[in-house]
């Protein structure tokens, strides 16, 4: 996605420019100005403004009860961790980020100091080990300044989140849809890991968000979605009846 807005900081680490534009009520998070990253709606930083951020938060309705627990895989400007808090704000979320100046970004830029309680460890996710009690949600959307982090399809990592999973937990991987046909080999074994309990949701955007069950997978409903999607978009005042009318096995 075009970077639009006027750039009002940017910083540097060793990877490069961390840069952040502001357009009216939008705020952008960029690396080397190449692609937005994350974005946020300074009037409610809670509203995933992303359709493929939406559908990686639907993963919640397949959550009974609700999550207690949550670990968020990439921290970028902090989207996932705004909606799961305001979503449920005694839920206890973790983030993992490995560049520490996109954690002070995020804090000072994208609104994470007004969330609810929240702890942000600056580290690799794909060494993370964890909370011993496991999480029911695991998002992981590892990325570098223009392409998915490859490691997100490895299974080694993969079997790390779901090792950290509680026993019915979901990882949801962020992957691009070209990852669909570019690494097919890596999906079946990803089906295979995990007994084949996977669904998936394809985005306009050009985003495949994959749903990996530590149980079992549930009997896809469209209407249950659709109740789950209108009562989850009410709490983070977004719209997310389409992205769960995407909600399908995959093939």
């Amino acid at each position: 996605m075009a970077i639009t807005g006027r750039e009002i900081h940017r910083r540097y680490d060793e990877f490069g420019a961390i840069q952040v534009f502001e357009d009216n009520n939008r705020r952008f998070l960029t690396f080397d100005g190449d692609a937005e990253q994350s974005c946020i709606l300074l009037d409610r930083p809670w509203s995933p403004v992303y359709q493929y951020c939406q559908a990686m938060l639907m993963a919640y309705a397949f959550i009974s009860p609700a999550p207690r627990r949550a670990l968020v895989a990439g921290l970028g400007g902090g989207t996932l961790v705004h909606s799961l808090l305001r979503i449920k704000p005694t839920m206890t979320v973790e983030a993992v980020e490995f560049r520490p100046e996109v954690i002070a970004v995020a804090r000072e830029y994208f609104l994470l100091q007004q969330a609810p309680p929240h702890r942000i460890h600056a580290g690799d996710a794909t060494e993370f080990q964890g909370h011993p009690g496991g999480y029911e949600l695991i998002f992981s959307d590892l990325f570098l300044d223009n392409q998915m982090n490859p490691a997100q399809l490895t299974l080694d990592y993969t079997e790390r989140c779901r090792r950290a999973l509680s026993r019915h937990g979901v990882l949801v991987l962020n992957l691009w849809l070209e990852e669909k046909h570019f690494y097919p080999d890596a999906i079946d074994l990803l089906r295979r890991q995990f007994d084949g309990q996977l669904l998936a949701a394809e985005v306009p955007e050009g985003n495949l968000v994959l749903y990996l069950f530590n149980g079992t997978a549930p009997d896809i409903s469209h209407r249950m979605l659709q109740r789950e999607a209108r009562a989850l978009g009410k709490l983070i005042e977004a719209p997310l009846q389409r992205v769960a009318a995407a909600i399908t096995r995959l093939d």
